[in-house]
């Protein structure tokens, strides 16, 4: 049996107000600040990858509910301040539903995505999950 449950991919953007060595100081703070936070809450496999001006962070959570993705959020957005803005994605390993969350300046906007079952979503895919080209189709 799997031992971890959710899973979180995180995306900062720093602002470019920020000089060079301010985001550098940001960043080398933020991914250990970040680090006893997420640690603290149970996450395990805690990874940051620097990139330009962007933070990709990832790591994984044996229990988590909507509540507490809710918390990492906010957390997140505190740890980061201001001229930094993001994205936050958990989903389960079930795969049926996906969290969202946006950051700017130490705000946050959630939203959540209930993703249908295959054969729903087979039969019906919803509106706002269909790009350009999206079609029902069988494999060759």
């Amino acid at each position: 049996m799997a031992k971890y449950r959710y899973e979180m991919f995180a995306n900062l953007i720093y602002g470019e107000t920020l000089t060079y060595e301010e985001l550098i100081n940001r960043e080398q703070s933020l991914m250990v600040e970040l680090t006893a936070y997420l640690q603290n809450i149970g996450a395990s496999h805690i990874d940051f990858q620097p990139l330009g001006d962007a933070l990709y962070i990832q790591c994984v959570f044996a229990e988590q509910d909507a509540r507490n993705f809710e918390e990492v959020a906010d957390a997140v957005a505190r740890l980061s301040g201001q001229h930094m803005e993001g994205r936050l994605i958990f989903f389960g390993r079930d795969l049926g539903r996906i969290y969202c969350f946006f950051l700017a300046d130490e705000s946050v906007q959630s939203g959540r995505l209930n993703l249908p079952t295959p054969r729903n979503g087979l039969d019906k895919m919803p509106p706002e999950m269909q790009y350009a080209s999206s079609k029902n189709r069988k494999p060759d």
